[in-house]
């Protein structure tokens, strides 16, 4: 049984570290995470996570890279702490 574990992983098919789930994981996330109210109803929000996605690593970077004013970003970044911790408690 192990050993077709390990086998489902090396593949990427299978088993909780393999990167079809990984993918798989991060789709149903994200997709929960756009479907949420605040994001639906917030294009400014999410501009920001799609700034994120983009790689942007600070709030500066976000601020720069879309315009929206650095204090907004942060104010983005508490909401989005809540909206994150609301779809992962979902993905359980």
């Amino acid at each position: 049984e192990a050993g077709y574990a390990a086998i489902e992983k090396n593949l990427g098919v299978g088993g909780i570290d393999s990167t079809f789930e990984s993918q798989e994981f991060s789709k149903r996330f994200l997709s929960l995470v756009d479907a949420h109210p605040k994001v639906k109803n917030d294009p400014d929000l999410e501009t920001v996570i799609l700034a994120y996605l983009d790689e942007a690593r600070v709030p500066r970077e976000v601020a720069e890279q879309t315009g929206i004013p650095i204090n907004r970003v942060y104010e983005y970044n508490r909401s989005l702490q809540k909206i994150l911790s609301e779809v992962n408690a979902q993905m359980k």
